[in-house]
């Protein structure tokens, strides 16, 4: 997990590093911007789900991440600027609007697969708590035939 962690963020700085000499050169790198963006994605999902670790590095990976996504907000607005530069705002508004429905999607999708899993993890709980009667009382039964025997055949001596 460190590694990984690690891994995004230095993925995240080559692609800024990249989006901006290109913004900077006047050049289209759209090809960049996709690098970008999944780099960003990556970032928040390292920072809404830190791996644990000691208290001193937690701190010192928070704060990466932290200015790591603030510094990926100002090139998205950057990135956004040079759009505008070009004359395509509304290629710009159009990838904001289809973002937003995909993280909306996969929002709703992970919650079902979380639900799903939830109830999954139910009914095999309550699978297994039926077998544990089902054993308590064949259990039961069968102590209550032998007890029946014994008293049977103590009786007939």
């Amino acid at each position: 997990m460190i590694v990984e962690t690690m891994a995004v963020i230095a993925t995240a700085r080559a692609t800024i590093a990249g989006v901006k000499q290109a913004i900077a050169l006047g050049k289209d790198a759209s090809e960049l911007f996709h690098q970008f963006f999944d780099a960003k994605d990556a970032v928040m999902k390292v920072k809404a789900n830190p791996p644990k670790r000691s208290f001193q590095s937690a701190n010192s990976e928070a704060m990466q991440l932290i200015q790591l996504a603030e510094e990926m907000q100002q090139v998205e607005e950057q990135i956004k600027i040079s759009f505008m530069r070009r004359g395509k705002t509304n290629l710009w508004m159009d990838f904001l609007r289809e973002r937003n429905n995909i993280v909306a999607r996969n929002k709703a999708e992970e919650i079902e697969m979380e639900n799903a899993k939830a109830k999954r993890q139910k009914e095999i709980g309550e699978v297994v708590e039926m077998v544990l009667l089902m054993v308590a009382a064949a259990s039961l039964v069968t102590l209550v035939a032998w007890g029946t025997m014994e008293y049977v055949d103590f009786m007939r001596r």
